[in-house]
């Protein structure tokens, strides 16, 4: 069962995994508080944000399949939610580090570029299971690295922002076969009896 959560760790794994980038670059998939915990964070960042995430139907669930038993009984149904998922992969650094933020953000790009649809369309590694990957992602698209400079925070802070749109459906089963009715006799409606 993917999640929003999982997609965007496996995004992290992703770049940690391509040989590539750096290894001084730290990884964030919560969105940073400078001023409180997540103030000694060294640069160079990339750092994970979940902009916006959209149920493909109106309705909670679509039952899509039954589950059976042995004996070929229905016992359960197949149930799934299907989701559009925005994430920006936000590249902050300074000038002296290792790489400079136009450098970085393009071999951030080339890494998540390995899972775009349109491109070599590799599935996302599974963050819990390495060697694994993710089921349930049925589409990434990974846009150009563009720059998102906030001189507000700190003059010297560069940034380039990548976004994401990724397709992912939610997927389970259940032994419930709903509500159960007691059966109901027929009624015969030619000799019903009024009072």
């Amino acid at each position: 069962m993917v999640t929003a959560n999982t997609i965007v760790e496996s995004l992290a794994t992703s770049c940690r995994q391509f040989d590539a980038v750096p290894d001084d670059v730290t990884y964030a998939t919560v969105m940073l508080d400078s001023a409180g915990e997540h103030s000694n964070v060294s640069l160079p960042i990339v750092e994970f944000v979940v902009d916006d995430i959209t149920r493909v139907t109106s309705r909670n669930t679509e039952k899509t399949g039954v589950v059976v038993d042995d004996t070929g009984a229905e016992v359960g149904y197949n149930y799934t939610q299907w989701f559009d998922l925005t994430v920006t992969a936000l590249v902050q650094t300074v000038p002296q580090t290792s790489t400079t933020h136009r450098e970085l953000a393009q071999l951030v790009r080339r890494s998540l570029y390995r899972h775009d649809s349109h491109g070599p369309s590799q599935s996302l590694p599974d963050p819990d299971n390495i060697g694994s990957t993710l089921s349930g992602v049925s589409y990434v698209a990974v846009g150009d690295a563009a720059p998102s400079h906030d001189f507000g925070m700190s003059p010297s802070l560069r940034a380039r922002s990548i976004t994401l749109d990724i397709k992912f459906e939610h997927s389970w089963s259940s032994a419930d076969l709903g509500v159960e009715y007691e059966q109901v006799e027929a009624i015969d409606p030619i000799n019903i009896v009024v009072e």
